[in-house]
């Protein structure tokens, strides 16, 4: 877990494992892993980059891409964690908010996935990203602190500030004798920053949403407002959390150090049931000691795209397992290319 002032890119907390004496290995920074879910914001932020906004919608409905990989013919068709499909529209907010997996496929199509890996990249996540369709489900690995770090950008006005520890030090009589000035740029445009952290709201403002196990922790007084994603990673082997505040941003992860090791079924396994509680918690401590209620800042550009709209769901027109049952079978959550692990 760990978590970051996304105004000055300090940290503010890191818990790097359960037991240092026991394993002595990081895992915020060391550790690389699939982050599922968490990596769909963005996909969204390459649409608002490239013209799209929160209101603009696409249809749930079962979607099959063709590409080419090392010169070979692939056909990848992702499922919904529920295995169903609505058929219905959803607003690009609903979509990202009940991580609804055709939306993001659909939409890494129509932007490319080479724009998913640039926006990502420009966010500050280093870790190596394959331009492959499944990579706004989360099919790369990377680390929590990358993750922490680029959410930070969305609630700093699109400005990305290398995460660090350290800021100044002092020699005991009180001089300054080093200052250290991170790494900052403008990743993406403040606009689409702004359009960022609403969206992240809508995991616990829109129906369905998949942070909106957040509810259950005393963080919600007054007129507080707090956005998130939530990500689970193939057979329920990584769950992870990632919640922006109007002062924090905080990520955590929950799995075993071993990828075989993994959660049995949704209801154990998923990221807003192993990741989620453990920032719900940190997150009520801190609204206590250090935080302060309120909403998130309004926007300091003018906002081109509209915003405020709602999504209104018709009823379920097909089972998903009947439409596609006799396709190739894919893989959960996060369907992706083999990836060689040596």
């Amino acid at each position: 877990m760990v978590a970051v002032d996304p105004y000055s890119g300090q940290i503010r907390m890191w818990v790097g494992g359960i037991n240092f004496r026991h394993y002595k290995y990081d895992h915020v920074k060391q550790m690389r892993r699939q982050p599922g879910s968490t990596f769909k914001p963005f996909v969204y932020a390459a649409a608002i980059e490239q013209g799209r906004g929160p209101c603009d919608k696409l249809v749930d409905k079962p979607v099959t891409v063709v590409y080419q990989e090392n010169g070979e013919e692939k056909r990848w068709s992702p499922r919904n964690a529920d295995w169903q499909f609505t058929y219905s529209e959803y607003t690009l907010r609903r979509g990202m908010a009940r991580s609804i997996n055709t939306i993001a496929a659909q939409l890494t199509e129509i932007v490319g996935p080479e724009a998913v890996v640039d926006i990502a990249k420009r966010l500050g996540i280093n870790s190596p990203l394959e331009a492959v369709p499944s990579i706004g489900l989360g099919a790369s690995d990377v680390s929590l602190l990358e993750m922490a770090g680029a959410y930070a950008a969305f609630m700093n006005k699109g400005v990305w500030i290398e995460p660090h520890f350290v800021a100044k030090v002092y020699d005991r009589k009180g001089k300054l004798i080093f200052e250290y000035v991170p790494e900052r740029r403008q990743a993406i445009s403040a606009e689409t920053a702004f359009l960022m952290t609403y969206m992240l709201r809508g995991g616990t403002e829109e129906g369905g949403g998949t942070s909106q196990a957040l509810f259950e922790y005393d963080i919600f007084r007054g007129n507080n407002q707090i956005g998130g994603k939530t990500g689970t990673s193939q057979s329920y082997s990584d769950g992870w959390f990632v919640g922006v505040t109007k002062d924090l941003v905080v990520g955590s992860w929950v799995g075993a150090d071993q990828r075989k090791v993994h959660f049995r079924t949704s209801q154990t396994g998923e990221g807003s049931k192993t990741a989620l509680p453990i920032a719900g918690k940190f997150l009520e401590l801190a609204y206590k000691d250090i935080l302060e209620i309120g909403p998130f800042p309004e926007p300091t550009v003018k906002i081109s795209k509209a915003y405020n709209c709602r999504t209104i769901i018709k009823q379920v027109a097909a089972d998903s397992v009947e439409v596609l049952e006799e396709e190739e079978p894919v893989l959960f959550d996060v369907p992706m290319p083999e990836i060689n692990r040596e």
